[in-house]
């Protein structure tokens, strides 16, 4: 029967209505989530990709992650399957697991991420995934525009730019990771130009859920100078879930 379900799923790649059916059928059967992965799923990855978002939007972490586990043994994980998974166990607040499936996932692209290096993307070489916990938020206002610039295809930053228009309060370059109880080091490079109110830019790591336990902010940035570097050291205690790197222009 398992196989019977397979072989629908193959010949219906593109009828939503009809997988959903196949899956609700996979589900309420008493066959383990094991027998349907070996039985009932074929061997290509849009039927899997599709399967592990129903389960997700059934609200069923367990056989979803063995589903995730399935698809990223055949090398079938894709950007929306990932940002998926990983946001589905963000929201589960199962933080650690959350940001080891991205790593699986989008982070197999960057070497050393989450190993010697937290932060995804660092050097900006790619369009920030919509609606990724751990990719970039790059948020423009009214009077911020923020975007990606690069003058060559190995040298991007990202770029804010006030028009002055507004006295604004600025959070909107950001970014989640997960990091382990210890010491960290965050680094920038960063270049200015024309910032001449008494409130510049700053970098702030802060921990997601509480800043009393974590709040460390780099210097302020004004004026106008060519790149450079800023640095702090600060400590990540056995409390903190995950953090939040941003950059932060108060009023």
């Amino acid at each position: 029967g398992l196989r019977y379900m397979a072989r629908t799923l193959a010949l219906t790649p593109g009828m939503a209505d009809s997988n959903n059916t196949v899956f609700s059928l996979l589900m309420a059967r008493e066959a383990d989530i094991g027998e349907v992965l070996r039985f009932g799923l074929p061997e290509e990855p849009g039927a899997a990709r599709r399967f592990l978002s129903y389960l997700i939007q059934q609200n069923e972490p367990e056989p979803a992650e063995a589903v995730w586990k399935w698809i990223t043994a055949r090398g079938f994980a894709d950007t929306r399957s990932t940002t998926e998974f990983s946001n589905f166990l963000f929201s589960k607040k199962r933080f650690g697991e959350a940001a080891e499936a991205w790593a699986s996932g989008e982070g197999k692209g960057s070497p050393g991420y989450r190993q010697s290096e937290y932060i995804f993307d660092g050097d900006f070489q790619r369009e920030p995934v919509e609606g990724a916990i751990f990719d970039w938020r790059l948020a423009p206002s009214n009077a911020v525009k923020v975007g990606r610039e690069c003058e060559k295809s190995s040298a991007c930053a990202a770029k804010i730019q006030f028009d002055g228009s507004e006295n604004v309060e600025f959070r909107w370059l950001s970014e989640v990771t997960v990091l382990p109880a210890g010491a960290y080091r965050f680094h920038a490079s960063v270049k200015t130009e024309g910032i001449t109110t008494d409130q510049g830019l700053e970098f702030r790591v802060a921990d997601g859920e509480s800043a009393s336990r974590l709040n460390a902010v780099s210097e302020m940035l004004t004026g106008t100078s060519d790149w450079r570097d800023v640095e702090m050291d600060f400590t990540v205690a056995q409390g903190t879930k995950f953090v939040e790197v941003s950059a932060v222009r108060h009023a």
